[in-house]
Order: C-alpha cells, then structure tokens, then sequence
C-alpha cells in the first residue's frame, strides 16, 4: 500500500512545508516587509546606484542613454592629484588619530582598571566625549580655537604665549592637527571601553604570581598584560581606522577640507565632487574606493574576531 507521502512525492512535500511555514510566520513577514523595503531604498539602491554610476562617463551624466566607460575612471581617479592628495591626507588623518587614541585609551584603561575613589566620575567624563555627536563637538571645538573670540589663544596669551588671533583651524601648518588633535579627544573613550573590558578579563592569578617571581610592574604588564590585551587592541584598530575612513560630520564642521585642501579627507573629497563640483561620477568612484577599502577592514574584523574566539575556545 503507498502511504500519503509517497503518493504527493518529494516535490510535494517541499511545496506543502513552504506553504505551512508562510502560513505561521506571514504575520511576522508583514511586520518586517516594511523595514526592509526601507532599508533596501534608503542603503542598497543608493549603493547599487553608485557602485553603476562609477563606470560611466561622468559627460553623459543626467542625458537620456549613459555611456559605459569601463574602469576608466578609476584610471582617472587614480592619476589625479586632489585625488592622491586625499589619500595622503587620510592616511596622516587615519595614523596620527589612532595613534593617540590607543595610547590615551590604554593609559587611561590602565588607570581606571585600578580601585579608587571617584573612578566612575573619570569613567563618565571620558565617555561623555565618545557619546556626544560629532557635530556637537566639533562646533565646540570650532568656537574653543577661534582666532577671534576662543578661549584657547585668551588662556594662552596671559600665559606669556604670543598667540593672539592666531587661527588654529584657519592656517595651513597647523589646521590638520588641531582637528586630529580634536578628533583623537572624541573618540579615545571608545578604544579605553573596549580595553577597559579586556583588562578585567585577565586573571588576577597571573600578576600575583609574577611578583612572587619578582616581576617588576613593567615586566607584568609587558609579558602578561600587553599579550593578553593583543586581541582586544586588533579589533579596537580596525573599527577606529574604518570608521576614520569614512569619517565626515567632524571635519566638515571644523574646517571643511581646508584650507585649501589640507584636511580634504577621501570622504569630504567624495562630498566635494559629489556637491560642490557637481561631478557624481567621480564621488561615485571615490565611494566605491571607500567601500572597498571598508570592505577590506571588515574581513580583517570578521577574521579577528574568530580567531579570538577559536584561541578562547568558543
């Protein structure tokens, strides 16, 4: 005798299971179409249209029929000096902000990692830099470093320093790093978070047992704690050199690329072709270079963090 299932076949209980399982979650289907049809239009399109646009011809741009150019604007990308200038700009913005934010978040981790009075305070004032925006910040900063009216070259003259007037933001030689200097203020408290919570993973076994041994401070913290901090200081350094890369609110409010072109970062020179030279072309290919660089730094994430749980065996 052939029982139901052999009769309706292996296709058919495929198609029966799918017809089951909308049935339960439709509901649930319906409550989530919503959000994606947002997301789709809001990040994917977007991105899509961008990653196309990229390989047309930026003088066919806005006519009824593109002309596809190939990869010849990457060409002209990449032989173009605002373009290296950028990247020279960004790699300076990039090194020297996560430079002073890991060697601030580790100083201060080390710190708070001890007991102590008002600890929770410093935690919350460091913080309270990280959390606010971006454009919060740097308009703080942008009144602080006034030439005219901030209190920065006030408190500095009646120290005996003759910066009266001088326009930190506004000179060529030091307009970089003050919005470095600004940028590294920012964000140091994330990078200490994530240290901070490394530190007290470390087993408190390890320290005693080395000054028994009669390891110094430094000693303990070069051959036990640095290691153990080894993982947490690869994730902390991809995430801050991705989010560097993509970076924009913070410069733009400083100082919007310049002067000149002395802070134009390779997200504020995708903003520049895309809305001041009206050339979407080129901030298309100056987008997409971003993203695959972003995408990069993902996989580096990605592989990181499994091999940190594989070594802690998760």
């Amino acid at each position: 005798m052939v029982g139901p299932r052999a009769s309706i076949g292996n296709d058919g209980i495929v198609a029966v299971r799918r017809a089951q399982m909308w049935h339960k979650h439709r509901t649930a289907y319906l409550f989530v179409a919503p959000a994606l049809i947002c997301i789709f239009g809001i990040v994917y399109y977007p991105l899509l249209r961008a990653i196309t646009l990229s390989f047309y011809a930026p003088e066919t741009y806005g006519s009824l029929k593109l002309t596809f150019a190939g990869i010849s604007n990457y060409v002209r990308l990449f032989g173009n000096a605002d373009f290296r200038s950028s990247v020279g700009v960004s790699l300076i913005w990039i090194f020297a902000s996560l430079a002073g934010e890991l060697t601030l978040g580790l100083i201060y981790a080390l710190v708070l990692n001890k007991s102590f009075r008002g600890r929770g305070l410093i935690r919350g004032l460091v913080l309270t830099a990280w959390v606010m925006p971006d454009v919060v910040g740097a308009v703080a900063w942008r009144w602080i470093l006034d030439d005219q009216f901030g209190p920065l070259n006030s408190i500095l003259e009646k120290m005996g320093f003759a910066a009266a007037g001088f326009p930190w933001l506004g000179d060529p030689r030091t307009a970089l790093m003050a919005a470095i200097f600004v940028n590294i203020w920012k964000g140091f408290g994330f990078v200490m978070i994530i240290l901070l919570a490394s530190l007290q993973g470390i087993r408190k076994e390890l320290h005693e047992a080395a000054a028994i041994d009669g390891a110094r401070s430094w000693q303990q913290f070069r051959y036990i704690t640095l290691p153990q901090l080894k993982p947490a200081i690869s994730v902390s350094v991809i995430l801050r050199v991705l989010h560097f890369l993509q970076q924009f609110a913070l410069l733009q409010v400083l100082t919007g690329g310049g002067p000149g072109q002395k802070t134009t970062t390779l997200a504020i020179l995708t903003y520049m072709y895309g809305f001041k030279w009206g050339d979407l072309t080129s901030a298309a290919t100056v987008g997409v270079v971003i993203l695959a660089l972003s995408a990069l730094l993902i996989v580096g994430y990605l592989s990181t963090v499994g091999r940190s749980e594989v070594e802690n065996g998760l």
